[in-house]
């Protein structure tokens, strides 16, 4: 009688004791339905599986569905992405430490530029000479062909190679004039990017530092804080106009990053940095907008610099840039 009533033992506990305490799998049909199984049928085998633990039915863990074509190719591009991302940061980073080990101040990068155009227009004005005196070359040149014309007598041939040569000598300085005035605005545009990525690494580095009242006086700089994208703005432009109202000296450079002045170029003058830096104190939001003062390199200028005139612009930045 025992033996008989072995035959009608649930399935579950005359199986194999090995097939017991394995996983036991769920996925869904066709139909939407949850099944659960010791074995996948293969037509679900790619779809979303979870494993239990046979006595306790908690879920131990879940394979993801496997990923279609669109889904892997889509994948793929945004992998492809990061990595240009990560490239491009990484190469930026490197061109930043660059310009950190090359100069140690704005008004030294702005110096840089200066040199650089100043010799460009000395090669421009050399040229607007050449072309005057080749302009009076052919004023001669023309004068003497219309005196030969009116003497019925027909122009010698050296005559017409001189009047050709001038006018081919003249489009070449031309070109070569507008070819420096491109040179200009290509390093001006160079120097503009420089010096907006010169000034936020700088500001960046001098967050903790600038933090401090005192250490910041000592660099004639004030940081203030913007909390949103509106704000941020504003308190941006209201930056910009207080630079505006407290210095002559004209704009040099305007990013969306940077507004700076020309360096100062007399002992009275008082030259301005204003710029704003991602605010990245404990996962923060918003922003650092950061005011920065700058003398002429001179004994005078240093004393203008720790005089109360500055004191008093740094004082007075926070209350217009935030009322």
């Amino acid at each position: 009688m025992k033996k008989c009533l072995n035959i009608f033992l649930p399935l579950f506990l005359v199986l194999p004791i090995s097939s017991y305490t394995a996983s036991f799998k769920c996925w869904t049909n066709d139909e939407g339905i949850r099944e659960c199984g010791n074995a996948i049928p293969p037509k679900y085998i790619k779809q979303k599986i979870e494993y239990l633990d046979p006595k306790s039915g908690k879920l131990q863990k879940v394979k993801s569905a496997a990923k279609t074509g669109d889904e892997l190719a889509a994948e793929k591009k945004r992998k492809k992405e990061e990595q240009k991302r990560l490239k491009e940061i990484r190469k930026q980073d490197a061109y930043d430490d660059v310009l950190l080990k090359t100069y140690l101040t704005v008004d030294d990068l702005l110096l840089s530029l200066h040199w650089k155009i100043t010799t460009l227009d000395s090669r421009i004005k050399v040229a607007e000479n050449s072309i005057q005196s080749q302009q009076s070359l052919f004023a001669s040149y023309t004068k003497k062909a219309a005196n030969i014309e009116r003497s019925g007598k027909p122009l010698p041939k050296a005559l017409k190679e001189q009047i050709a040569a001038n006018r081919n000598k003249v489009k070449m300085l031309k070109e070569r004039i507008k070819s420096l005035e491109n040179d200009k605005k290509e390093i001006h545009k160079k120097f503009s990017h420089d010096t907006d990525r010169f000034t936020v690494r700088k500001v960046r580095n001098l967050t903790m530092t600038l933090a401090n009242q005192e250490k910041a006086r000592k660099l004639n700089s004030i940081q203030v804080t913007c909390n949103n994208q509106k704000e941020c703005n504003q308190m941006w432009q209201k930056a910009i106009n207080f630079s505006r109202k407290k210095t002559d000296l004209p704009v040099i450079f305007h990013t969306k990053n940077v507004h700076t002045t020309i360096s100062p170029k007399k002992e009275s003058d008082i030259a301005i940095i204003i710029s704003r830096v991602e605010n990245q104190a404990n996962n923060a939001k918003g922003e650092k907008i950061t005011f920065q003062a700058r003398c002429y390199p001179s004994r005078k200028g240093e004393t203008l610099c720790n005089s109360k005139i500055i004191t008093n612009l740094l004082e007075s930045f926070p209350k217009q840039v935030k009322m």
